[in-house]
């Protein structure tokens, strides 16, 4: 794939009547993106990997800290974090966070896509994903949950709702009910403490 460069900089995007619903847009102009794997190689469009961005909007960096600006910016290449996908035509898809990837059996799951299927039972009002240590597979899926009032569901029902919905490496082998989940004071899910559930 390479660099993207923004395309018909003389057009603005909002008059582009191309749709893809899936996607996030595509650069503006004066922002160019590419795609990486995990060894730093470009990956080819359709591929995923890390997104990254560069434009002279970009940061210079955090102030008083080397070593998290060296994470995160070289060669004015900004690491986005987010796991994304690239047509050719420049269209970007999400497809989750690097810091939030399962690594299951050589496997990368992303919790975004279980999520939204356990989310998609009649039962399920709430649903987090994580991954937790296994010695087999380096990480296993587990998958909490939230009913709805009144509504009934077990682990059992609920894993094989995810199996005839996901490919085999990607449905979780736990599920466990619980009556609320944690969160922050800003009312974000402590998914941290969800991996330390017994």
């Amino acid at each position: 794939m390479g660099v993207i460069h923004a395309a018909r900089p003389d057009l603005t995007l909002t008059v582009d009547p191309t749709d893809h619903p899936e996607c996030v847009g595509r650069p503006v102009p004066g922002v160019e993106i590419r795609v990486l794997d995990d060894d730093g190689r470009t990956m080819p469009a359709g591929s995923e990997g890390e997104l990254l961005i560069r434009t002279p909007a970009v940061m210079d960096g955090y102030l008083g800290n080397p070593e998290e600006t060296t994470a995160v910016l070289a060669d004015g290449w900004y690491r986005t974090g987010d796991i994304a996908r690239v047509t050719p035509d420049g269209y970007v898809t999400i497809v989750g966070r690097k810091r939030e990837r399962i690594k299951r059996g050589g496997y990368s799951v992303f919790p975004a896509e279980v999520e939204s299927v356990l989310l998609t039972h009649a039962a399920v009002t709430e649903a987090a994903v994580v991954g937790v240590p296994d010695p087999a597979l380096g990480e296993e899926i587990a998958a909490f949950v939230v009913l709805r009032p009144g509504a009934a569901a077990g682990a059992d029902e609920l894993v094989a709702w995810c199996r005839g919905r996901l490919a085999a490496f990607k449905y979780p082998r736990r599920i466990t009910v619980l009556a609320a989940l944690p969160r922050s004071a800003t009312g974000k899910i402590l998914k941290a403490r969800l991996a330390t559930e017994p």
